[in-house]
């Protein structure tokens, strides 16, 4: 039984972009609400950010492709900001599950389950899991040969 999240893990490991941990402070000036994170992509669901004692990740937005962190209200004069979560090489979780669904459309358009119906990612063969991480991938490496934002390689 594949689910997204492990077919996704397999990709990543296949792209050697498994998640490494950070933390990063910054200090407060009384006006400055947007903080530039020194690693991206990052994982904005699972990020924490302290304004000095108190978590404010609820409220913090978070561009997770370029580490881009924007408090509610700035920080008072000499408070610490810490910012710590994982980050990625090359892509956000949202890209890379984009990759597993749009691989899972095209390879398993006509895959059948064992019980002869339309396979899901739940229902998928055991034997049709790896083609699909291959296609995933090969979409993912083209992105990165292409684009030169990424221009990470």
């Amino acid at each position: 039984m594949a689910t997204l999240a492990a077919l996704s893990e397999r990709l990543r490991f296949e792209l050697g972009d498994q998640g490494r941990s950070f933390s990063e402070t910054f200090r407060g000036d009384g006006s400055t609400t947007r903080f530039n994170l020194t690693v991206s992509p990052v994982d904005g669901a699972t990020m924490t950010v302290r304004v000095g004692q108190t978590n404010v990740s609820g409220t913090t937005s978070v561009e997770e492709r370029t580490g881009l962190i924007v408090l509610t209200t700035p920080p008072a004069d000499g408070v610490i900001v810490t910012v710590t979560g994982t980050a990625f090489k090359y892509f956000t979780t949202a890209e890379i599950n984009q990759y597993v669904n749009t691989a899972f459309v095209e390879h398993a358009n006509s895959t059948a389950d064992t019980n002869g119906s339309r396979a899901t990612l739940l229902t998928l063969p055991v034997i049709d899991e790896y083609p699909l991480i291959l296609l995933a991938t090969t979409m993912a490496l083209y992105t990165l040969a292409t684009d030169k934002k990424r221009n990470k390689i």
